[in-house]
């Protein structure tokens, strides 16, 4: 009867199967070719498997546990992924595109570029359509950008995977898909480098009946739980968390990064998974999960529970269904066991930090050289820099020298200095570079010192020197930049004193250190006072026998501020900055009630029209769920008469988020979706780095030194930038999240004191949280520094101190 089973799970394995790769099969020859390949192999798979079984004492109730835990995942994974199991028909299909003509507002054309069509993989071409009046075949691409709207119909072949792919740029407008029954308007604009927006055709699948959907569904539940059942009996120490990583990983793949070959992927993965299964045990290469006490493992609950509510959007709301609640389930299971696993395999590997005090300070150079280099390709090839509308200001406030608070006036002031040597953007693009150099250069020199192995150092440098991030960050004329340097440098500082045990801050030197930092990390931004209060605060918890030294420190940090800041708008004559600075969020909430249809009474409605009309609160087509730019930006909006009636507003917010708390929660959430969410959401944007000098009227331009260079790293930037793979590079959740985690490891493994290193960086963030105004992934710069130093941290403990040299060396107690 066992073997009738088994048999009966092998042809219904191999029949769906073969109908997942029907679409490639050209006769029944090969159709029935395909069928016995598959029997042939699950049949090899389970007759090795079950005597790997009869070698060993497997108990029954194992067994039966393993069974039960299969069907469960197979049917939260069928569950989840829904249509992806269903095997359709396919048939021609024809595709209605039309370039309305409609714009967003901040696009500077209308332009729709049909870029490519694919077919199961390969590319039609293009230039052999035909297109009518308004559009043109161009660059390789079908392109409409006059005689708006034009429409033009599209007869696609049979194929399992057909899309359509558009170019995102400034100049793209919007485009309506028809699409069978389907219909959708996208917005092709992007602030962004260009990108790409892909649509998949679904006109060309043809129904399924009732009951070809249940056999859909229990062959793909058979095969999935027959598959994961031997996983679970073969997996090295019996472990569910190391199984559910093979099974699992392949979901996540199809779901959130968007691979197209669902069922060759799925094939693929679980053949590597068995093989990956065996080959462990032919080499006997066992693997003991060690499991974290009860406060670790609720923590890493907690923050599995915060990345899956990132990764299926906005928590509040979130349907209810079967489906996204197998979903959330699925990613739980993930996340955690991931979790789970770098624990256990770190803590095994867990080394002391030791001083190497014949460590060369010349070290520092050759460590800052292979950015310097790099780099310096960057700035050739975008010559004299990149500039926003931001640097486009700042660049004339030191021209005219009438210096404003809408930029830190200290920015502009060092901005001025540089420019007194060298008049260009070219010359603070370079000390730039050369202060990015020399940092990441200190750093690899300071890891060295403190023990960490070469290997390991020269890997972390090699990290910095080549992200495309850092390169093109070094050369931006933004104050992010000398402020994320800034939060790195604290960093290292606080590192230095906690391995000293708090001995460290005895020295005038290194007090200096302290207060010149902290002093620019406020300077360099407006809610840079967040990081620097958060400091000091944990500074006086934690070494509190240290209070003179920290009174002095943080006495000599306010009489810097002030007077710096005094004696520049003393000499430049500078003027304050815009009020709703420090306001953006509060103004967004507002105009989001406004938009939403609130009901206001009338003394709030007094108070909002003062400001401007009701309409531009609202924002019409013109609303912005992820930027606060439509109502700051709009030429009503005027920033006297918002300061005149401040107080009246804040009331009206108030009350505002007091009767509408669901409203203003969401409106949270997308305004601070950049700081939470990893993808970039459908309706969202992530703005990156600028790779031009913005239009102005001072004459600036880019004139690159290295043209052909250029072309190829704006494509390489702009692969950074697209939002297909921006969550890797420039939007901080993935950045935020793992800094959580392994600097939990690290305080976890060291002393609670350790929280002084990260309190700097979680301060700035949760400030952000608070006011950010737009979707700038600069913003959080300082983040893609600060990770690689916690990750490489978490794997090492602080030993105990006897006495402490003031310049970081210790010695280890006996």
């Amino acid at each position: 009867m066992k073997k009738l089973i088994i048999f009966l799970i092998i042809i219904c394995n191999s029949m769906y199967l073969t109908q997942v790769v029907k679409h490639l099969i050209n006769s029944k020859i090969q159709y029935t070719f395909v069928f016995f390949y598959f029997i042939a192999i699950f049949s090899i798979i389970f007759h090795f498997t079950f005597k790997y079984f009869s070698n060993r004492k497997i108990s029954y109730n194992l067994t039966k546990k393993n069974l039960y835990i299969s069907i469960i995942i197979a049917l939260l994974l069928v569950i989840a992924g829904n249509e992806s199991f269903i095997i359709f028909g396919k048939t021609t299909s024809t595709v209605e595109v039309t370039a309305t003509g409609n714009k967003n507002n901040n696009s500077n054309g209308a332009e729709v570029w049909l870029t490519a069509i694919n077919i199961d993989g390969n590319s039609l071409v293009l230039s052999s359509l035909q297109h009518p009046e308004g559009w043109e075949f161009k660059e390789g691409a079908l392109l409409s950008y006059k005689d708006q709207p034009s429409t033009i119909k599209l007869s696609l072949p049979q194929g399992k995977k057909v899309s359509l792919q558009f170019l995102k740029h400034d100049w793209s407008g919007e485009v309506l898909i028809k699409d069978g029954f389907n219909q959708e308007i996208v917005d092709l604009f992007s602030k962004s480098p260009s990108s790409d927006y892909k649509y998949n055709v679904t006109g060309n699948k043809v129904a399924v009946s009732s009951g070809n959907l249940l056999i859909n569904y229990s062959l793909s539940i058979i095969l999935l739980a027959s598959i994961i059942f031997l996983l679970l009996m073969l997996s090295i120490n019996n472990s569910i968390f190391y199984s559910i990583l093979h099974i699992l990983i392949m979901y996540c793949l199809n779901n959130y990064i968007k691979i197209d070959k669902y069922s060759s992927i799925t094939i693929c993965i679980f053949e590597i998974s068995l093989g990956i299964t065996y080959i462990k045990f032919i080499y006997n290469k066992k693997m003991q999960i060690q499991f974290p006490e009860k406060r670790t493992l609720l923590f890493m609950i907690f923050l599995s529970f915060l990345i899956s509510s990132s990764l299926i959007s906005n928590i509040l709301s979130f349907e209810l269904s079967i489906k996204n609640i197998s979903i959330f389930v699925l990613l739980n299971l993930l996340i955690t066991p991931i979790e789970i696993v770098i624990f256990s395999i770190t803590n095994n590997k867990i080394m002391e930090i030791t001083y190497a005090s014949d460590t060369s300070k010349m070290k520092v150079l050759m460590y800052a050289l292979p950015f310097f280099i790099i780099s310096q390709i960057y700035w050739l090839s975008f010559y004299p820099a990149t500039m926003s509308p931001d640097s486009i200001d700042q660049w004339n406030q030191t021209i005219t020298g009438n210096f404003t608070g809408s930029h830190p006036i200290f920015h502009t002031f060092y901005i001025w200095i540089i420019k007194k040597i060298w008049g260009s953007p070219a010359s603070v693009a370079l000390v730039q570079i050369i202060i990015c150099s020399l940092m990441i250069g200190y750093i690899s020199y300071y890891l060295e010192k403190i023990g960490i192995k070469r290997r390991v150092v020269l890997l972390i440098n090699l990290i910095y020197s080549i992200n495309p991030v850092n390169n093109i960050m070094s050369i931006a004329l933004w104050k992010d930049i000398p402020f994320s340097l800034c939060l790195l440098l604290i960093t290292i500082l606080l590192l230095k004193l906690y391995i000293s045990d708090g001995l460290w801050l005895k020295s005038v030197k290194h007090q200096s250190y302290l207060i010149i930092t902290l002093a620019l990390i406020y300077l360099f931004r407006h809610n840079g006072v967040i990081s620097v209060l958060g400091s000091i605060i944990i500074l006086f918890l934690l070494y509190k026998k240290y209070w003179r030294e920290l009174l002095k420190i943080s006495l000599f940090i306010v009489v810097i501020i002030v007077s710096v800041k005094l004696i520049i708008s003393f000499i430049f004559n500078a003027t304050p900055g815009p009020t709703y600075g420090s306001m953006a969020f509060q103004l967004h909430q507002v105009g989001t009630m406004v938009h939403s249809d609130v009901v206001l009474t009338n003394k709030e409605k007094n108070v909002l029209e003062k400001i401007m009309p009701l309409k531009y609160w609202a924002g019409g087509d013109n609303y912005a769920k992820y930027d606060v730019g439509y109502v700051l930006f709009n030429n009503i909006f005027n920033d006297h008469t918002f300061k005149e009636n401040k107080n009246e507003f804040l009331k009206t917010w108030i009350e505002l988020v007091l009767r509408n708390p669901k409203i203003a929660f969401n409106d949270w959430t997308s305004m601070t979706s950049l700081i939470w969410q990893i993808k970039q959401p459908n309706d969202g944007y992530t703005s990156t780095a600028i790779l031009d000098i913005y239009p102005n009227e001072l004459g600036l331009k880019q004139t690159s030194l290295l043209p052909n260079t250029r072309d190829i790293l704006m494509k390489i930037v702009g692969f950074t930038s697209s939002s297909e793979h921006n969550w890797m590079f420039w939007r901080p959740a993935i950045s935020i999240y793992l800094m959580i985690f392994f600097g939990f490891l690290f305080v976890r493994r060291n002393t609670y004191k350790a929280i002084i290193i990260f309190v700097p960086i979680l301060a700035q963030i949760a400030g952000i949280m608070l006011v950010i105004p737009a979707q700038d992934s600069r913003y959080f710069y300082f983040c893609s520094l600060v990770l690689p130093i916690i990750i490489l941290l978490s794997l090492y403990k602080v030993p105990k101190v006897k006495s402490t040299a003031l310049d970081g060396s210790f010695e280890l107690k006996l």
